[in-house]
C-alpha cells in the first residue's frame, strides 16, 4: 500500500489506493435513450475523454467531468449529435 504525506500544521498520513494500469475494455448498453459506459470498478481514477468533432481532430479530446470519481456513466442519446467517441486513459 502507498502512503501520501500530507502537510497542514501537522503531518498527517493517508493511504492511496493502486489504480489498475493494465488496459481495459468499456462496456457500452442502451436502454430508454441513455447510453451507458462501465468499466472494472478497480480502474476507478482512469479518466473517461469525448470527442464529437471527429477522431482525427487532434488535442479536441475532452475529459468528462466526474469520470475520475465513478466506472459508470450515463450519457443522455442526443440525435443532434451522432458522432461522439469515448475513450478511457489512464
Amino acid at each position: 500500500m502507498k502512503i501520501a504525506l500530507v502537510l497542514i500544521g501537522v503531518l498527517l498520513l493517508a493511504p492511496i489506493a493502486s489504480l489498475n494500469a493494465t488496459p481495459t475494455n468499456i462496456v457500452a448498453t442502451v436502454s430508454d435513450g441513455v447510453l451507458t459506459l462501465t468499466w472494472p470498478a478497480d480502474h476507478t481514477g482512469w479518466l473517461l475523454l469525448s470527442i464529437s468533432v471527429g477522431l482525427d481532430a487532434h488535442g479536441a479530446w475532452l475529459t468528462v467531468l466526474g469520470s475520475a470519481t465513478t466506472n459508470v456513466f450515463h450519457i443522455p442519446i442526443n440525435l443532434t449529435q451522432p458522432q461522439v467517441f469515448c475513450r478511457l486513459t489512464y
